[in-house]
């Protein structure tokens, strides 16, 4: 069972065609998946986007990740450690803490040796390298660029 980034409607306009409603397998889909052991929670995109974010990590992990008006409609949890059957190499993208908590190592010219204390961010990569090398955002951006002196 391998199911990397949930239930995807690839073809929205065949379901129009034959007058289904994709969210209607979406959500046979997410019944169907909690029944499977090594899976802690499967939900639709669109109740995750009702749920405490605040207090929900894994809904407000799973909507940084997917849209709400996307192509995912549906995503499985799996229990913390648990991978796909067959799966042999590293994987990323599950809601828990030991996929959202990573080292970030910045190296290269003009970065000053030494460890950095604080939280960092995936989405603070992208300003910090930006604003290293000078490159203004043309958008808002998520995150923030990190202090790259100690």
């Amino acid at each position: 069972m391998i199911f990397d980034d949930g239930f995807r409607v690839v073809n929205p306009d065949a379901f129009e065609r034959a007058g289904r409603d994709p969210d209607t397998y979406a959500a046979l889909w997410v019944e169907e998946m909690r029944r499977y052991n090594g899976i802690l929670r499967a939900d639709l995109i669109t109740t995750l986007a009702e749920a405490d974010t605040v207090q929900d990590r894994i809904a407000r992990r799973w909507l940084h990740m997917f849209a709400t008006d996307g192509p995912v409609r549906a995503v499985a949890t799996m229990t913390p450690f648990t991978y796909s059957s067959g799966v042999t190499y590293a994987t990323h993208g599950s809601p828990h803490d030991y996929d959202a908590r990573v080292p970030i190592i910045f190296w290269g010219s003009g970065i000053p040796a030494g460890l950095r204390a604080g939280e960092a961010r995936v989405v603070d990569i992208a300003p910090t390298i930006a604003t290293h090398i000078g490159v203004r955002a043309r958008e808002r951006l998520d995150g923030h660029a990190l202090p790259l002196t100690p």
